[in-house]
């Protein structure tokens, strides 16, 4: 088996599953495990009282549609919690912006909260969500996106902060991110964006097909206690190995009572085999070396998971002498063009160099 059923809909029980599918593609990054409950639970309260959220294919969409996502870190989810209309402040104010209401949205990607975030938006508007996204997994910057890579401007982006504000971003894409970055300290370090303005067709056909329904279809395998490595494998990725981890360094910065990688971290896995397996971190899994030479990186998207509950982990997470599946997961093949490594590959994290993968 090496697909996953499509989808139709989201229901107040698919939260759960769709949830921890697209935390596998996060490579790592924030969500650790105890910060679930934030985002399941506002999901799965909008759902409870709109109904269902329809899903259309994106050649099937029609109309003006949008990009919605969050940005920032998500550990403050649980110590800023959201009201409950910011994807609805965000989306309302993009389209007074543009003069259009939108017709449907779109993930910015399918990877944790990003998943649930455009359900919300759905849901909140009446509108379908397009079975797409823009990543086919997490990147840190807005503009890493297959939408971009088809030409398709990110501004005018419309961000939504839980105290209440709201603030429009219209500038060209080069700064773009400056400009953003800022705002979401200014609001407190998290925020909901709406973005990617443009036709239904030509947001849906620059996106990456399926993504919604590949997040669910995992999310079930992984519940139904499917291991990673076969996880990896029905996805057309790999297993990197099993093994524990005998060293984690972390090189950190504090925000309030917690302590998450900000700057260059690592984490060594021996596997069962006697190989050692150095992660290298920066917010988000990077690169993966096995006794020194590289045999995974970006774009593609490298993962943990617990051995043997098969949860996914963030690197936050992880602790010496717990026992770990690696995984590599292939990055959608709009990537791997030299437009696409220019964007997302190793080289725009400052990495690379001879016999990468």
């Amino acid at each position: 088996m090496t697909g996953w059923p499509v989808a139709e809909r989201i229901a107040a029980d698919d939260v759960d599953p769709l949830f921890a599918g697209a935390r596998l593609f996060t490579s790592g990054s924030g969500g650790g495990s105890g910060l679930a409950s934030v985002p399941v639970e506002w999901l799965r309260a909008v759902l409870l009282e709109t109904g269902p959220v329809r899903l259309v294919r994106p050649g099937r969409a029609r109309g003006w549609c949008a990009a919605v996502g969050f940005v920032g870190a998500p550990f403050l989810l649980d110590e800023q919690l959201p009201t409950g209309d910011e994807v609805l402040r965000a989306v309302r104010r993009l389209e007074r912006w543009t003069g259009r209401e939108l017709d449907a949205v779109v993930a910015l990607n399918a990877a944790g909260e990003n998943a649930l975030l455009p359900v919300i938006a759905a849901a909140q508007l009446g509108v379908p969500l397009l079975d797409a996204d823009g990543m086919g997994r997490v990147f840190p910057l807005v503009e890493q996106t297959t939408f971009a890579l088809s030409g398709i401007s990110p501004t005018p982006l419309a961000v939504a902060g839980s105290g209440g504000e709201v603030v429009v971003l219209d500038c060209p894409a080069n700064r773009l991110e400056v400009l953003l970055r800022q705002t979401v300290l200014s609001c407190g370090g998290w925020v909901v964006c709406a973005g990617y303005p443009a036709d239904a067709r030509r947001l849906g056909s620059a996106g990456i097909d399926g993504g919604i329904s590949r997040a669910l279809g995992v999310g079930r395998w992984l519940r139904e206690g499917v291991d990673g490595d076969t996880v990896a494998r029905r996805l057309g990725g790999r297993s990197l190995g099993r093994g524990k981890v005998i060293d984690v360094e972390r090189r950190t910065a504090r925000w309030g009572s917690r302590t998450l990688p900000a700057a260059a971290s690592s984490v060594v896995v021996r596997e069962e085999s006697g190989h050692v397996l150095r992660l290298e971190v920066h917010n988000e899994v990077l690169l993966a070396l096995d006794d020194g030479g590289a045999v995974a990186s970006v774009p593609d998207a490298i993962g943990l998971l617990d051995v043997p509950g098969h949860q996914v982990l963030g690197v936050e997470d992880v602790a010496i002498g717990r026992e770990v599946d690696v995984v590599v997961l292939p990055a959608a093949q709009a990537w791997r063009g030299p437009r696409g490594l220019a964007l997302a590959g190793p080289g725009a994290f400052g990495l690379g160099g001879p016999g990468w993968p």
